[in-house]
C-alpha cells in the first residue's frame, strides 16, 4: 500500500504524512466471544500469540501504520482479554 501511495503521490511527503490505519477483530483464546467476528479474526479462528503477531507483522509490512483491536467480549470479559494481549502479544512486537 504505501508503495503505491509513493507512485500515485506528487509529492513524496503527503505520501510518508498519511497513517493507514485499521481494525480488526479479536477474541484471545479462553474469553468467550459475545457476538461472532464479521470475518477472519486477527490471528485466525484458534488465535495464538505468535499467529497474531504473524499477522500483525503481514499488515506493517503491506503498510499499515495502526491497527485498532476490536474484542468482541462481554465487558466482564475486557479485562481478561487486555491481560492476555498485554502479557503474550506486546512482548513480542517490536
Amino acid at each position: 500500500m504505501r508503495r503505491r501511495l509513493h507512485e500515485l503521490a506528487t509529492d513524496a511527503g503527503e505520501a510518508d504524512r498519511l497513517i493507514l490505519a485499521s481494525a480488526a477483530f479479536l477474541t484471545p483464546p479462553g474469553v468467550p466471544a459475545a457476538v461472532p467476528p464479521p470475518g477472519r479474526p486477527l490471528g485466525g479462528v484458534t488465535p495464538t500469540a505468535a499467529s497474531v503477531t504473524d499477522d500483525l507483522g503481514q499488515l506493517a509490512e503491506a503498510g499499515l501504520t495502526a491497527c485498532t483491536l476490536w474484542l468482541p467480549v462481554a465487558a466482564e470479559h475486557v479485562g481478561d482479554a487486555m491481560e492476555w494481549i498485554a502479557a503474550e502479544v506486546a512482548p513480542q512486537l517490536t
